[in-house]
């Protein structure tokens, strides 16, 4: 999960616009793209600052590396069983609630401007705030780790421009972690090219907009 993301000028009004914008010109949702930041306002701290609380729990050594090194290093050992990952993260992740952003986003969802959200995040949060507008027969959850890459990809082709949630790296509520880049940057190439197109050409401007849906009430600017 990456760092915190500094605040930009880009409302949700701002961003809703450019959707409606753009869907009167394609017929597919826009995909979002969401990191650890999009959830710092829900009260879950950010992968930097998770590590850092890990490692003073456990008296994990990190005077020579990161935190997030020093954590992925003692959860790799052969010593740690791979349990022991979702026994430490759910206490952080936990009992948090989707912010207002969120429902910013689920509302974009709901109205067809976005179909696609791509996250690192474990936590459930995105999931949700859809199930609170979406019906539950019409949203997909799909985990990397609980299914396979080529499966992930197969399926979102198959739902096209149906509202499609995309777990990059585990899910809390399927006790999957993936941790380091030898776990979660080793993707299959059918997922690879996948994720690739669909963020990449003329879709770019989509992952620039990563977190700008996630408002809270007290701004209008990124969290």
């Amino acid at each position: 999960m990456p760092a915190k993301t500094k605040p930009s000028g880009t409302s949700v009004k701002h961003l809703a616009a450019e959707l409606i914008a753009r869907k009167s010109s394609e017929r597919d949702g826009a995909t979002i793209l969401l990191g650890a930041g999009a959830s710092l306002s829900s009260g879950v701290p950010s992968w930097p600052d998770l590590a850092g609380l890990i490692c003073d729990e456990f008296d994990i050594d990190r005077t020579s590396t990161s935190a997030i090194d020093a954590v992925v290093h003692y959860f790799k050992q052969e010593s740690v069983p791979y349990a022991q990952r979702y026994t430490v993260f759910h206490k952080y992740l936990q009992g948090s609630h989707p912010s207002l952003g969120y429902g910013h986003l689920a509302e974009l969802v709901r109205e067809g401007l976005v179909s696609r959200i791509l996250t690192t995040n474990w936590d459930p949060l995105v999931e949700t705030a859809l199930h609170k507008v979406i019906p539950c027969e019409r949203l997909k959850v799909l985990i990397r780790g609980e299914m396979s890459d080529d499966d992930i990809a197969s399926l979102l082709k198959l739902r096209n421009n149906l509202p499609t949630v995309v777990k990059l790296h585990g899910d809390l509520q399927s006790r999957v972690f993936m941790l380091g880049n030898t776990e979660t940057r080793q993707f299959s190439v059918n997922l690879l090219i996948l994720v690739a197109w669909v963020v990449g050409a003329g879709r770019k401007w989509c992952a620039r907009l990563s977190l700008a849906c996630l408002v809270d009430e007290r701004s209008t600017m990124l969290i």
